[in-house]
């Protein structure tokens, strides 16, 4: 299958309790590395963009809000 890009949920799929899920660090790298589009969602409307980023960002990402 071929896939145009790909969401990911942040809450339990990225981070569990403020630190990266095992592989989400190298799965992000891998797709900067080649280049394919990626967005993440979140159904968290208590935090703004910047808050999400900052903590995905402390837990090992590079994400920008």
């Amino acid at each position: 299958m071929e896939y145009d890009a790909l969401l990911f949920d942040i809450d339990g799929t990225l981070l569990d309790a403020g630190k990266a899920l095992p592989g989400a660090i190298e799965t992000f790298a891998w797709l900067r590395q080649n280049n394919f589009p990626f967005k993440l969602i979140t159904n968290d409307g208590n935090h703004s963009l910047e808050e999400k980023s900052s903590y995905l960002n402390k837990a090992g990402f590079d994400i920008r809000p």
